[in-house]
């Protein structure tokens, strides 16, 4: 009953918004002469040099190092998550431009998919030894076939075959 009254004076109040004194009838609307309009068109200025957006990479350089072993400490990660496991006894700058020889060489090559058993994705590699990290938040939802894995593996080697930026080179701590 309550909502009732509370519904009918709600209306009562719209519609005395609503409303207009009857005294005062619209007749006409007086508007000024039309002018030419001119176009103005000014630069903005720029005041401070644009800042370059840094990324953080630092969730996928932390699954992509849940996925190798400690006993291989020499990797080089690109951008997409794709990354290249090396020896001991090369110099940072050596295996990086090894890296990106590697990956500007790629052409599709058949990929095996494994479960990443500590990080949440999977990790693809080739024959040669060009691995890929695919996250769960790269795939739809549900359950995950190799087969889609292996898709969006390719799409990241070749993201990075084509961008070549390296975003982190692992080596051993001492």
């Amino acid at each position: 009953m309550r909502s009732i009254i509370y519904i009918l004076v709600a209306g009562i109040l719209c519609i005395g918004c609503n409303s207009r004194p009857a005294s005062k009838p619209i007749t006409s609307v007086k508007t000024a002469p039309e002018k030419p309009v001119e176009s103005i068109v000014t630069k903005p200025k720029i005041t401070e040099e644009a800042e370059e957006v840094v990324e953080n990479f630092t969730a996928l350089q932390f699954n992509v190092a849940l996925g190798i072993s400690p006993q291989r400490p020499r990797w080089v990660l690109f951008k997409n998550g794709t990354y290249i496991i090396f020896p001991e006894g090369y110099t940072n700058e050596q295996i990086k431009d090894k890296a990106i020889e590697m990956v500007s060489g790629f052409s599709n090559q058949n990929l095996s998919v494994r479960k990443s058993s500590l990080a949440k994705g999977w990790i693809a590699s080739t024959t040669d030894g060009i691995y890929t990290y695919v996250s769960k938040e790269d795939l739809e939802m549900g359950i995950v076939e190799d087969a889609t894995v292996k898709v969006q593996a390719l799409k990241n080697i070749q993201a990075d075959k084509a961008e070549g930026r390296v975003i982190h080179i692992n080596s051993k701590k001492n």
